[in-house]
């Protein structure tokens, strides 16, 4: 992705203002950048605006890709997250099967069942399906985004376990 550094760090020996310099997302939303020492550090994201990014450049490219949805509803709201579905084949095709067997959501998704099949399709078991996505290696996913992706769709399952509810899966 690029980004604009909004002002002078360390006097502009680290960061130059208004530079544009190529990043990658780091952890907590930060952005690692080759600042002008030539070495990759972390820097906080109020430094920065984002110029460009996978999400964009996706968008410019595929207006008419699907969103799959992840829906939770209580008994007088309904919480949704939404996310391209680039970034959760990226985050689906990072599973590897175990014995050659997929399991969990990663059979379901490989064998194209479930949500593909139906226009809402209830996750069986959401502890065993927040499980599965803690235990993915992000450096396995190809796209930027889908580590921030990841990190919502952990933090929708979570919220789903406290409060014992059900999640459904929709593709539109």
């Amino acid at each position: 992705m690029k980004i604009r550094c909004l002002e002078d760090v360390h006097r502009g020996c680290s960061l130059k203002a208004n530079k544009i310099y190529e990043a990658r997302q780091g952890q907590k939303g930060w952005y690692v950048v080759v600042d002008e020492t030539g070495e990759s550090y972390a820097y906080p994201p109020h430094l920065f605006e984002v110029v460009e990014d996978d999400l964009m450049n996706y968008y410019k490219n595929h207006k008419n890709e699907y969103e799959l949805k992840f829906i939770r509803q209580s008994s007088n709201h309904q919480h949704i997250l939404s996310i391209w579905e680039c970034y959760f084949n990226d985050i689906m095709n990072s599973f590897k099967p175990k014995n050659s067997v997929w399991r969990g959501l990663a059979a379901i998704y490989h064998n194209k069942t479930g949500w593909y099949e139906n226009e809402f399709w209830k996750i069986p078991y959401v502890k065993d399906a927040l499980r599965e996505f803690r235990s993915l290696d992000e450096r396995e996913l190809k796209l930027d985004g889908s580590r921030i992706v990841l990190g919502q769709i952990c933090e929708f399952l979570e919220r789903t376990v406290e409060v014992n509810e059900e999640v459904w899966i929709s593709l539109k």
